[in-house]
């Protein structure tokens, strides 16, 4: 029987293991998905400020 419960018990601790790694992961992930979403915005806005003042100052120069 102790045989048995050593075979058993490296499969129940390596299962354990991957199920708080996936409980992490599902934790992380959301924030990090926020954490992107929130950094492409502001490279969109970014980009949207200069294609702004690009087009100001092109309208500037025309007049």
């Amino acid at each position: 029987m102790s045989g048995f419960m050593w075979h058993v018990t490296p499969i129940t601790v390596l299962v354990s293991a991957v199920a708080v790694i996936v409980l992490v992961f599902l934790g992380v992930l959301p924030a990090l998905a926020a954490l992107g979403g929130i950094v492409a915005g502001m490279g969109v806005g970014w980009l949207v400020g200069r294609v702004v003042v690009a087009l100001a100052n092109r309208a500037g120069d025309a007049r």
